[in-house]
């Protein structure tokens, strides 16, 4: 016996329409695909600047997070001064330095301002030499700053270096 025809259309149309909705999902995929790879160059350049941004504002609280426990170290120190005894070169002038800092003194409970002399740059405490190198660069005598012009810091590693060596390098 034969199937009626609209059993076998039923089922055949049954077929095609699962057929049809298979590929009418893989071509609304393809779409979503192309529409995201054509804004891909616009959001790869919003997400680099986004980026770019963030990278600058982390940088930034990390140079201000690092300056504040900079200056928080200083702190105690109120101010410096260095004297020389002129020399020949940097290296043959002999400095002596003076440190004014809060200091806790235990019998009055009480910070009180005292005053440190250093001879030389080699027995000042680092927290000093950091104070006189960001804070008093005005303090460091002009034979020492001869060795890196308007850099307080390249002058004295310029001035460690060349006591470490023995000479002053050109």
């Amino acid at each position: 016996m034969t199937k009626p025809k609209t059993q076998l259309d039923l089922g055949l149309l049954t077929a095609m329409v699962a057929d049809l909705t298979e590929r009418l999902a893989q071509a609304d995929a393809d779409v979503a695909l192309l529409v995201r790879l054509k804004e891909a160059e616009a959001t790869a350049a919003r997400i680099r600047a986004e980026l770019q941004t963030a990278q600058d504002k982390r940088a930034e609280a990390i140079a201000d997070a690092a300056m504040q426990e900079k200056m928080a170290r200083y702190a105690s120190f109120k101010d410096a001064r260095v004297d020389t005894s002129e020399g020949a070169n940097a290296l043959a002038t002999s400095y002596t330095i003076t440190i004014k800092r809060l200091a806790y003194n235990y019998s009055t409970r009480e910070n009180d301002l005292v005053e440190r002399v250093y001879h030389g740059f080699e027995s000042l405490e680092a927290d000093a030499l950091g104070y006189l190198i960001d804070v008093r660069p005005e303090a460091i005598p002009a034979i020492l700053m001869t060795l890196a012009p308007g850099d307080p810091a390249g002058a004295m590693r310029r001035y460690y270096q060349a006591k470490q060596r023995g000479y002053l390098a050109a």
